[in-house]
């Protein structure tokens, strides 16, 4: 608190204190309406002196600074209270310790020392004791310093109050408990990788620290990622009702919901906590079913309830879509490898609906489901389930075939600013003739060579119109040829958000890409991927390396770029990924450790990339 009280002393609060006294009229300086009422109560003072009227003596106001003020009293009060308890607390030290510690005696001294001096060298020498305690005001509430002092002060007179029911020593519904630890255990692997945010579970008021868990009430918890600023949050009774969803109300008990970079779609998690278990008694139908303990049919038959009932209305297309993406019970058990064989988490894995055995000391599987999700990219999370919100923002970005984009260099660095302001482009009609002209966009690669620094890609336009005509008639960058070029009216040239650079790559004559892949690359060889399963893998892997781009790179078949440059891999630190003849061959420090048909990668991707993961993190 040494801070917060240096605080209030040099950014004091203070008040302007109004003065009255008698004075001759000569030396009174301001006379306000409370002084005429006083001449007009005292007319002995008023005299007729040879037809002029002369006031002899006024009642004049003096304004003056103090800072006597309720603020600072409270503040004077705290400093001795905490000057009486540290005295208290070194007497009773002295006293009941068979051994003084010197330097926790010299410690409680030098505090006690520093306070005092707060008081007697202050303004706060000159401050009158409180009395009375009234409520809080503005200043306490607001004010920088006098809030945090006051604050401090309650936590340290009060400590932790905990002041929900559930605490209290009466008779519990276990249920009830189990979802209340269940969401503390939740926030506590939360805590571990991520960092708090906001957090709702305790909360200060000028009662002391509350602890507000409480059933049928919303409690949110906010974590950020630090490796890629991702916004996580877990949220406890969260109400979807009636003017929410188009059905019935829906109150899980928790709700995971991620952001994930790429995409503008929150993924919505249901955890929801059930103390019950089904014990498998040999012969009844759940034992020919699942053949070992699990949860309930009934509560996985709520989850999928979840799932569909909670949906929310695209502003867009004024279609309802699904929020959730997956919906797991936790239940109380034990033996969670005995469980890795239960139908119920296999089906984690295949619709993202299922169970978790979830109690102190196993907690495995949920750390893992989470991580899982965490770790996902929103390619994976909509490939984990069927029709979710934002379906269409990742289905249209899977078009590689389409080549929508030119990307060609430029002659010279003066041409840029001639293209730039006349809004075109030219090239040699031969250089372009084989392919056709099938695309929309043209983007200009600005070489190293021409541009060093500014070198990558920059700029890019939508094609209004084009004609074939001789290089000799193109008046903006006159040149005496009569070779056929092609020149491209451009409606607008924009610039890219955030430029693709060259790494150690160049563009001979042209390449042709879409352009999504235009807009999201960083470097000018991901504009060499051609196929769906090669961008979603590379996507994958940028994400375990969001901030560490030097750990990944794109292999491709040459350093020059032209329209038929493929790419020949991955390489991610030690490890090397070749697509070769239909497979992906993922090497670890040249020794061969996986083998995946891109066929089966195309099937399963979610599956795939957890195999690939594992290789990683190894």
């Amino acid at each position: 608190m040494e801070i917060e009280f240096l605080i209030c002393l040099l950014l004091a609060e203070f008040k302007l204190k109004k003065d009255r006294e008698i004075l001759k009229y000569y030396t009174a300086k301001r006379v306000d309406r409370e002084g005429i009422k006083w001449i007009n109560k005292h007319p002995q003072y008023v005299k007729n002196i040879d037809g002029e009227i002369i006031v002899d003596k006024v009642c004049s106001v003096k304004s003056s600074v103090t800072y006597d003020t309720y603020e600072n009293r409270l503040v004077k009060y705290i400093i001795k209270s905490i000057i009486k308890k540290l005295n208290l607390v070194k007497k009773n030290y002295e006293k009941e310790s068979s051994i003084v510690d010197e330097k926790i005696k010299k410690s409680i001294e030098a505090m006690i020392y520093k306070l005092g001096r707060h008081l007697n060298y202050s303004f706060l020498k000159g401050v009158g004791d409180i009395y009375t305690m009234n409520s809080l005001s503005l200043v306490l509430n607001m004010s920088p310093g006098y809030k945090d002092v006051y604050k401090y002060y309650i936590m340290l007179l009060k400590g932790l109050m905990i002041r929900e029911y559930i605490f209290k020593i009466s008779m519990k519904d276990l249920a009830i408990l189990y979802e209340y630890w269940c969401f503390i255990k939740l926030n506590s692997i939360l805590r571990e990788k991520y960092n708090l945010v906001k957090q709702g579970i305790i909360k200060f008021n000028n009662r002391g620290l509350t602890v507000t868990l409480t059933k049928g009430e919303e409690t949110r918890v906010e974590y950020q990622n630090p490796k890629n600023g991702e916004i996580y949050s877990l949220v406890y009774n969260k109400k979807f009702k009636y003017d929410n969803i188009p059905t019935t109300p829906q109150m899980p008990d928790s709700i995971l919901s991620l952001s994930k970079v790429g995409s503008n779609t929150i993924f919505k998690y249901v955890l929801d906590a059930k103390y019950k278990i089904n014990p498998a008694v040999v012969d009844t139908d759940y034992y020919n079913k699942y053949r070992s303990p699990g949860p309930e049919e009934e509560d996985i038959n709520t989850m999928h309830r979840y799932r569909d009932a909670i949906v929310y209305e695209n502003k867009n297309n004024k279609n309802f879509e699904r929020m959730v993406f997956g919906a797991f019970v936790l239940f109380p058990y034990s033996d969670e490898e005995k469980y890795k064989e239960h139908h119920f988490y296999k089906s984690n894995e295949k619709v993202n609906v299922g169970g978790l055995p979830f109690l102190p000391g196993s907690t495995k599987l949920v750390e893992k489901l989470i991580d899982d999700l965490i770790n996902n990219s929103f390619e994976s999370a909509f490939e984990d389930s069927v029709f979710q919100g934002g379906t269409y923002e990742y289905l249209d970005q899977v078009k590689f075939d389409d080549k929508e984009v030119l990307v060609a260099p430029l002659s010279s660095k003066e041409q840029l600013d001639i293209n730039l302001k006349y809004n075109f482009y030219h090239i040699p009609y031969k250089n372009i003739k084989s392919s056709g002209i099938k695309f929309k966009y043209v983007a200009i690669y600005q070489s190293i060579k021409k541009f060093d620094k500014e070198a990558g890609i920059h700029y890019y336009g939508r094609i209004k119109g084009f004609e074939i005509v001789k290089r000799k008639d193109i008046k903006e960058i006159p040149k005496d040829s009569d070779e056929l070029y092609v020149k491209f009216e451009i409606e607008e040239w924009n610039k890219l958000e955030r430029p693709i650079t060259c790494g150690p790559f160049g563009v001979t004559n042209r390449i042709y890409t879409n352009l999504f892949l235009l807009k999201n690359a960083k470097n000018v060889s991901e504009l060499c991927i051609k196929t769906k399963e090669d961008y979603r893998l590379y996507l994958e892997l940028k994400r375990l390396y969001e901030h560490q781009e030097e750990f990944l790179k794109v292999n491709i078949n040459s350093k020059m770029i032209d329209e038929n440059t493929k790419i020949t891999g991955f390489k991610i630190g030690n490890l090397t990924i070749f697509i070769n003849e239909g497979y992906y061959n993922i090497y670890k420090d040249d020794i061969l450790r996986d083998k995946i048909p891109i066929e089966e990668f195309s099937k399963r991707p979610n599956a795939i990339i957890k195999r690939i993961r594992r290789e990683i993190q190894q």
